[in-house]
């Protein structure tokens, strides 16, 4: 009967340790998903933020390159208008020189 005992006392015993193994590793677990759950959180959080900085940075490079047409419009219109203007100077000059040449020639014609 002592054998019986001795065996079963050592039964209960692995029973018992297998138990706290079970327990432990159970915890462990249980620590790992919640571990791993804040980690996904934290990495969806950080592909947010990223995500919306991705936003504002596309949004500011749209909104310098829109100011940049801007001004190369503005410039290309003053271009333009300071060489009609720059025509039409040189046009009436023009046409004075010419006006003025035909009084002379009319003036030496009455000579």
């Amino acid at each position: 009967m002592a054998r019986l005992e001795k065996s079963r006392e050592a039964y209960d015993a692995a029973v018992k340790r297998s138990e706290r193994l079970i327990t432990t590793a159970e915890k462990r677990e249980k620590m790992h998903v919640e571990e791993l759950a804040k980690l996904e959180a934290r990495r969806a959080e950080e592909a947010r933020i990223a995500e919306e900085l991705r936003g504002k940075l596309l949004a500011k490079t749209e909104m310098r390159s829109e100011e940049s047409q801007r001004k190369m419009q503005k410039a290309e219109d003053a271009y333009r208008q300071l060489r009609k203007d720059s025509t039409d100077m040189l046009r009436l000059r023009l046409e004075k020189c010419l006006n003025g040449e035909v009084e002379i020639v009319n003036v030496l014609r009455r000579l």
